[in-house]
């Protein structure tokens, strides 16, 4: 198995290790992308219990949670998660937590909504997940940019596009990109697609880039 497993929130939760690839049964991805999305400490069994199961005896809390970490763990074949004291503790690093997201959809294989209060986290949860990735590519776009990385630019910019439901903006940066990239049919495609009026990226603009 791979020296440094990661959780996988993005189209997950899964443990990727390597080339392999691990899912998890569907209450126990709820408790995975809790505990790796909450703020490391915040996530207690009082918490934990309320979201998955609603109301239950602390006894059965406990014997619940205690239960669903050892056969989270074992399905992994690798720690996951600890418990200490009240909370549960991520062991592992995340693509969350190293700002690496994919474009895969968030928390794509949390398929169980056990109660009504998960069902709202869930919903914050992948609003937020959207939110940090948009951020987070739109920063990369900017360092490609200023190194003058047109073709990796333009790549990360059409991304944006489809993630983004076909923002304005993106499609702005994408023929931009694409322009200086020497890619000017695709471009003009773009342009013609989106009818963007700037002066940015006007059509006098892409005959500049042609060759």
């Amino acid at each position: 198995m791979d020296a440094n497993p990661a959780v996988q929130l993005y189209g997950g939760p899964i443990l990727r290790s390597g080339d392999q690839e691990t899912a998890f049964a569907p209450t126990q991805a709820c408790l995975v992308a809790l505990a790796y999305l909450e703020p490391k400490g915040s996530l207690t069994r009082e918490r934990v219990s309320g979201l998955l199961w609603e109301e239950a005896a602390r006894e059965r809390q406990c014997h619940r949670i205690r239960q669903l970490v050892y056969a989270i763990n074992d399905r992994a074949g690798h720690p996951v998660l600890v418990r200490e004291g009240e909370a549960i503790l991520p062991v592992l690093s995340s693509d969350v937590a190293e700002l690496q997201p994919s474009a895969e959809p968030p928390l794509a294989r949390v398929t169980a909504i056990p109660t009504a209060a998960f069902e709202q986290w869930l919903d914050l949860a992948v609003k937020r997940m959207e939110q940090e990735r948009t951020l987070r590519l739109a920063e990369v776009l900017d360092h490609h940019v200023a190194d003058g990385r047109w073709g990796s630019a333009f790549d990360i910019a059409v991304l944006l596009i489809e993630l983004s439901g076909g923002a304005f903006h993106w499609a702005e940066a994408a023929i931009s990109c694409a322009a200086r990239a020497g890619k000017v049919q695709t471009a003009r495609a773009i342009l013609d697609k989106f009818e963007v009026n700037s002066e940015a990226v006007s059509y006098t603009h892409l005959r500049a880039h042609e060759t």
